[in-house]
């Protein structure tokens, strides 16, 4: 910049677009600091209202039993995982639909060939190459996967009351399988949502978790923290927005293990009940030769029990990011 447009901008200050541009990024940064001191997390402020009254609003109109050690267990940790919930014949079930719908290309897809903008939207630098086919999700689980129905018995039902306190709404039903992703890509490439993160949803969107085969450690199992982990790894800095940068958001990726996630792991029919807009999770990458295969299904809670999923529509305004 010349000096005479220097002495000028010293003159006439800043133009109204620096300025706006300037109060932009301070509404942003005052958004942020709310969030993370009032709600725990860094989801977007109408959304934490949101949730909140509604959790509230279901909970005042609940007239049913609520086991309180489940309850307390759910509320104070963000979790609860159960392993002894389904019977085995079921999972078998829903396995072998899963695993005949799977290769149909009518009915399962890897979503970023299906979609560039998604695509775009978890890339954060230049491909090594051609884009890995590590992920297949089937396009509609709560038609192909009919037997999810049963997964709500009167027990699995009373148990998610007790997590809420209140009734709930199914939102959507979705299942996806994920395989190995080369280093090379992860380090430019979010396949698996694999990256430190709360939801950007409503804050009390529930998701329960369920593997429809046996998850160890080499197959990129669900990593999450408690609600107490979460909000100590906001105050020691955690950054959604370099979330684009690193595993970490702006924290060393050992900071997470100290003290160490929750790593979902188990047999077929293993489920975790978790709020991940409250709680810090990420997924795994599986090791080479690896997948894992997950069911999970979004809900809300609700003053009335409703087990009809309402269209399969996202839970806030996009899915590009949770």
């Amino acid at each position: 910049m010349s000096l005479r447009k220097k002495i000028k901008r010293l003159i006439s200050g800043p133009s109204y677009a620096e300025l706006e541009k300037q109060l932009s990024f301070l509404r942003e940064e005052a958004d942020i600091y709310k969030a993370a001191t009032w709600y725990g997390n860094t989801v977007p402020l109408w959304a934490n209202k949101d949730g909140v009254e509604n959790w509230r609003a279901s909970q005042l109109a609940f007239q049913g039993a609520v086991d309180p050690a489940v309850h307390d267990e759910f509320t104070k940790v963000g979790h609860v995982i159960r392993e002894d919930l389904f019977p085995n014949e079921l999972i078998q079930r829903m396995t072998a639909a899963f695993d005949k719908t799977l290769p149909d290309p009518q009915k399962a897809s890897n979503p970023f060939f299906d979609s560039p903008k998604l695509l775009k939207a978890y890339s954060y630098g230049p491909m090594p190459g051609t884009v890995p086919d590590c992920r297949r999700d089937l396009k509609d689980a709560a038609r192909d996967l009919p037997m999810w129905k049963e997964l709500f018995s009167d027990t699995f039902v009373n148990l998610i009351r007790s997590c809420l306190g209140s009734n709930f709404t199914i939102n959507s039903v979705h299942a996806a399988q994920n395989s190995h992703c080369p280093p090379e890509f992860i380090k430019v490439f979010e396949p698996f949502s694999d990256r430190w993160h709360f939801d950007d949803q409503h804050s009390d969107t529930v998701y329960i978790f369920t593997y429809l085969k046996p998850v160890d450690m080499t197959q990129g199992p669900f990593h999450v923290h408690n609600l107490e982990n979460s909000r100590r790894l906001l105050r020691l800095g955690y950054d959604k927005r370099k979330r684009c940068e690193s595993v970490g958001c702006g924290l060393d990726p050992s900071t997470y293990e100290n003290p160490p996630s929750t790593k979902l792991t188990g047999p077929a029919g293993a489920t975790m009940i978790t709020m991940n807009a409250l709680c810090l999770h990420r997924a795994g990458t599986p090791d080479f030769g690896k997948t894992r295969e997950l069911l999970y299904i979004k809900l809300r809670p609700s003053k009335e029990l409703n087990l009809i999923p309402d269209g399969n529509k996202p839970s806030m305004m996009t899915a590009a990011k949770s």
